[in-house]
C-alpha cells in the first residue's frame, strides 16, 4: 500500500511541476492553445490519478472489513473448539 501511494504522490508532484513550467510564460516558449492543450493533459491525468485513488482506497477498505469478518470467524471457531 506504502508504495501505492507514494508513487501517487510522486506522480502528483511531476503533474504539478509540469503545471508549473507550463503557466509560467518565462519558463516554456508555448502559444495559448499549447499552454491550454497541456493544461486540459495535465488536468485529465490528474482526474485519472484521483479516480485510481479512490478506487484503491475502496477496494482497502473492503479487503480490510474481509479481513475483520474472518478473524471474528476464526475467533468464533476456537472458542466454540474450546468448549468441546
Amino acid at each position: 500500500m506504502e508504495k501505492v501511494y507514494v508513487n501517487l504522490f510522486q506522480q502528483s508532484l511531476k503533474s504539478l511541476d509540469e503545471l508549473l513550467m507550463v503557466i509560467t510564460a518565462s519558463r516554456l516558449r508555448m502559444s495559448d492553445d499549447e499552454r491550454l492543450d497541456a493544461i486540459d493533459r495535465i488536468f485529465s491525468d490528474m482526474q485519472d490519478m484521483l479516480t485510481f485513488l479512490r478506487s484503491f482506497n475502496k477496494s482497502t477498505k473492503l479487503l480490510a472489513a474481509q479481513r475483520i469478518q474472518e478473524q471474528a470467524e476464526v475467533d468464533i471457531s476456537t472458542r466454540l473448539s474450546d468448549i468441546k
